[in-house]
């Protein structure tokens, strides 16, 4: 049996940390994304964006996963993905997962949509 691979990255884009994840995300891969989130989630970021852009295949601990970084965000920020592989977007949808998670098609629209939710929640605004 071939390894999976998986390649997690992350950046910034103004308040957004954005986590990047290639390859594959399944049970051998997810503690690689989990490690990234618990490494944002203890530097403070409070919008988070996973770009599962470069995924080509997630199974339910890599759903897990998202949905416990879902979970840690709430009520102090916000949690999205970015989900434009059919394949990647039909096992939200089918676990039903789909309807818990902020999904977008790609980054640009996700960053809009945390920089809005930052926005509402500034209490300078």
């Amino acid at each position: 049996m071939v390894p999976t691979a998986c390649c997690v990255r992350e950046d910034r884009d103004g308040v957004v940390s954005i986590i990047s994840v290639a390859g594959e995300l399944d049970i051998a891969t997810a503690p690689t994304l989990q490690s990234a989130l618990d490494r944002v989630h203890m530097c403070g970021a409070n919008h988070i964006l996973v770009d599962l852009s470069e995924t080509d295949f997630l199974e339910t601990t890599g759903l897990r996963t998202l949905l416990t970084a879902s979970r840690r965000s709430a009520g102090k920020g916000s949690l999205s993905i970015v989900c434009p592989n059919p394949n990647v977007r039909r096992v939200f949808e089918l676990t039903g997962v789909a309807e818990l998670l902020a999904l977008h098609d790609d980054r640009t629209s996700a960053i809009r949509w945390h920089h809005r939710r930052a926005a509402a929640s500034d209490p300078r605004a």
